[in-house]
């Protein structure tokens, strides 16, 4: 693919944004005048952050041995952040900061809640990623508040933080202190019970000892069963001898009765012995219950003593675990609105919206703009443009003058183009004499009476004899812009009233002649299909080169279409960005139905800006053709 068809997509894209830089601008003007206005409307918004720090302070005692300490469990973190977050902003810390800066009354409840409810929407907390610092972000329209909210929020929370830990430290200190005093007093009732069992049992049990020794309770244990088994070990001897002398004695025989009585005092020690062993027992339990009593109770109380201690040595150095890092400092700028940025975004945003509408209405246009487009569509060259004439207001015969711009600015433009459109003819059709043209138009007000009339003078400027005929029976117009009279014409010869003679006029142009339409008819149609027309064609052929038909619009008219089969060829005008694309095809086939041959087309009503070409007169107007 050449660099030249790459080229024609860019150049076809370029003429659409000129063509239609106009939208463009109003969309893209209105998007960044709306910003400005809305954002310079706007109360500026500042911003001020200050950065709190959680200190890694270890606990006293951790629950599980094998368990991480919770300042290292990232669980316990981000638990904690979330908790800590809501706390910060919590109505509590906001009421605070509303009272330390003085910001309302309390006794103005209705000021109070609603300066508390503007400060929680002040703030807002963030974690600094993978740390325990905190950062504390205030918002306001004041930077001087900004400022002192960040730094006020930080200081209520770590003095309300203290204020929970102290307060905290004086409930277990009160559990304590009571825990304590019901220590003392269940001491005393126990050693109140010793005291009072000594008295009962008149001593201290002898098994127990003078020392109250556990191993002296021990020992005399253990020799009372010594005594014990010392005594039964006797009456078994004794039993096992009353037994012999029983198998030599009576049981009154004073031996044997000796005997018994003996067996009788060993069983009454043995029963003293084992009573005594019991009560021994019994003593020493008791005796030791009360004592293991009083002993624990003096060690939980011992204990007790100890945390009270350790408490209120800790009571006095409280800390709240947080400091501020970094202070707010007054924001200098605001944050919003972004002025600067707005109008940019806005800018892009209005610059792809009009872009997109640029193209979405050229989508949808159906008119035929540029050379390219008709070509594309119609299949048929553009042998000329012209281009908008933009005439003086105050020139004389100013509505006349785009009739005539060939005959009395021959150097302009425009009258440039009217050759061009000559020389395009004259190229297309070689050697040719006596050729007749039809100049028609899709729909009225398209400028085919200017194109006829300016390439009727340019070609009798060009030395070729030329006859003008305005063929348009309904709305006739040459006659006036050539200033000749209009009782005899066309229609008039058609009828039969005139002569071929009589009805061509010449005009002050050498060269050119002109037919007026004559008296308007009833009937053109019917007049324009007499015989009598192409008689007249070929009768003016016979003397003159250039014949130009000015003929009525052949959209909407079968007027032009019966000229067309007539004539050696057809240029059909286009008013450029008017007519509906699909009305000028069904023209272009309408009259090639009648066996017309068209020449090309004429873009009439071009923008000089597409030609990139640029004029400018002050105190002109746009004139509108008129057939």
């Amino acid at each position: 693919m050449s660099m030249h068809n790459l080229m024609l997509p860019v150049l076809d894209y370029l003429r659409i944004l000129r063509r239609r830089v106009w939208i463009l601008a109003v969309i893209f003007l209105t998007a960044v005048g709306l910003t400005a206005w809305s954002t310079y409307r706007q109360t500026p918004v500042y911003q001020a952050s200050c950065r709190i720090r959680y200190k890694r302070t270890s606990p006293t005692s951790l629950l599980t041995g094998g368990a991480l300490p919770y300042y290292l469990n990232p669980y316990f973190d981000n638990v904690s952040f979330e908790t800590e977050k809501h706390v910060i902003t919590s109505k509590l810390i906001a009421e605070g900061v509303v009272r330390t800066l003085g910001l309302a009354a309390p006794e103005n409840r209705r000021q109070w809640n609603s300066w508390a409810r503007r400060v929680q929407g002040a703030i807002s907390v963030n974690r600094v990623s993978e740390t325990r610092i905190y950062q504390i972000t205030a918002r306001s329209s004041d930077p001087d508040l900004a400022q002192a909210l960040a730094n006020t929020t930080a200081a209520v929370y770590i003095d309300s933080s203290l204020q929970e830990k102290q307060e905290s430290a004086d409930k277990t200190l009160a559990v304590l202190t009571e825990q304590i005093e019901d220590l003392r007093v269940r001491i005393q009732q126990s050693e109140m019970a010793k005291i009072d069992y000594v008295k009962r049992a008149q001593g201290v049990p002898e098994s127990v000892g003078a020392g109250d020794d556990r191993e002296g309770v021990r020992s005399g244990i253990a020799r009372s069963a010594s005594l014990l088994d010392e005594l039964r070990t006797t009456l078994v001897r004794q039993e096992i001898k009353r037994q012999e002398l029983l198998s030599n004695y009576l049981e009154k025989h004073p031996r044997v009765r000796e005997i018994d009585r003996q067996i009788e005092v060993l069983r009454e020690k043995i029963a003293a012995e084992n009573e005594q062993i019991i009560r021994a027992h019994q003593s020493a339990i008791e005796y030791g219950i009360l004592e293991q009593e009083a002993a624990a109770n003096q060690d939980q109380y011992q204990v007790l003593i100890k945390k009270l201690k350790d408490l209120n040595i800790s009571d006095s150095g409280i800390e709240s675990g947080i400091e501020i890092i970094e202070r707010a400092e007054r924001p200098g700028s605001p944050i919003a609105p972004r002025r600067g940025r707005s109008l940019v975004l806005s800018g892009l945003l209005g610059l792809f919206l009009g872009l997109g509408a640029i193209f979405l209405i050229e989508y949808f246009d159906s008119t035929l703009q540029t050379p390219d487009e008709v070509k594309n569509y119609l299949g048929l060259s553009v042998l000329a443009t012209i281009p908008r004439m933009e005439i003086s207001r105050g020139s004389k015969d100013s509505e006349k003058l785009p009739f005539l711009i060939s005959r009395r600015d021959p150097s302009s433009h425009e009258a440039e183009m009217f050759k061009h459109l000559r020389t395009g003819i004259r190229l297309g059709n070689p050697g040719s004499e006596g050729l007749a043209l039809l100049i028609t138009s899709c729909s009225p007000q398209e400028g085919k009476s200017v194109i006829s009339s300016n390439l009727a003078i340019s070609t009798a400027q060009a030395g070729m004899e030329t006859v003008l005929i305005d063929a348009d029976l309904r709305r006739p117009v040459l006659h006036q812009v050539f200033g000749v009279e209009n009782r005899r014409g066309l229609a008039s010869y058609l009828a039969g009233e005139s002569s071929r003679e009589e009805i061509v006029i010449p005009t002050s142009l050498p060269g050119l002649s002109l037919v007026p339409s004559g008296p308007i008819p009833p009937n053109p149609s019917e007049l324009l299909e007499s015989p009598r027309l192409a008689e007249l064609i070929q009768y003016l052929k016979e003397s003159r080169p250039r014949i130009i038909f000015d003929a009525p619009p052949a959209g909407a008219l079968t007027d032009a279409a019966i000229i067309a089969g007539r004539v050696d060829g057809v240029i059909l005008a286009i008013f450029a960005g008017k007519g509906n694309k699909k009305f000028v095809l069904q023209t272009k086939q309408q009259l090639e139905k009648t066996g017309a041959r068209i020449f090309g087309v004429v873009l009439n009503y071009i923008s000089l800006k597409l030609r990139s070409y640029y004029y400018f007169y002050h105190g002109v107007y746009k004139y509108g053709y008129n057939d």
